[in-house]
């Protein structure tokens, strides 16, 4: 006879436990029993279901606060991964609209273009390079016309994630309706 103490099932279909048992030359042991294991031991607690006092199975709590900011992290990666991959279609090219290197080099060309264009500084022509790695020559009005675009492109990848972060996870209130978000394609009307 083997004795048994302290079983708990471990799922809600009551096929498995942990217990500990009095080995008779270990003393208390930590055995998991499955209600498929052929051991003498495992068949010996699945045979005894009705003398044994098993504590019932507890789902696991959630911490709804550690999966929202999971979901969140997730959420400002793809925002990221946008700001450096998501393109703009302008003169027949592609250009991106990286935070770091084209945003500041843009917000440069665009004050010297405003200079230009209102007659401050001569004018002259602005070289930027495309996604494509093709060299583009712009007058001051063209590179006003692209850093609107940028500036554009940039507003709408945040109000899709300030959409999904402000809207979509704020009023999510379970772990299912979490994992579900995704980084919209768009910001519904």
């Amino acid at each position: 006879m083997h004795i048994i103490k302290e079983a708990k099932w471990l799922n809600a279909k009551h096929t498995k436990l942990d217990c500990m048992y009095k080995h008779r030359d270990y003393g208390w042991v930590p055995f998991t029993a499955d209600a498929s294991d052929n051991s003498p031991l495992a068949k010996y607690i699945f045979n005894n279901l009705s003398i044994l006092n098993i504590a019932e199975y507890v789902e696991p709590s959630i911490d709804l606060e550690v999966i929202r900011e999971n979901k969140h992290q997730e959420l400002k990666a793809t925002r990221d991964i946008l700001r450096r991959t998501d393109t703009i279609s302008y003169d027949g090219d592609l250009f991106t609209a990286d935070k770091d290197d084209d945003q500041k080099n843009m917000n440069t060309f665009y004050a010297n273009a405003i200079a230009m264009i209102s007659g401050v500084v001569p004018i002259s022509m602005f070289t930027w390079m495309s996604a494509t790695n093709t060299p583009h020559n712009f007058t001051p009005e063209q590179i006003v016309v692209l850093a609107d675009m940028m500036k554009n492109k940039v507003q709408e990848i945040y109000g899709r994630y300030w959409y999904a972060r402000d809207v979509l996870l704020a009023n999510a209130t379970t772990k299912e309706e979490i994992e579900r978000i995704q980084f919209p394609n768009s910001i519904p009307m």
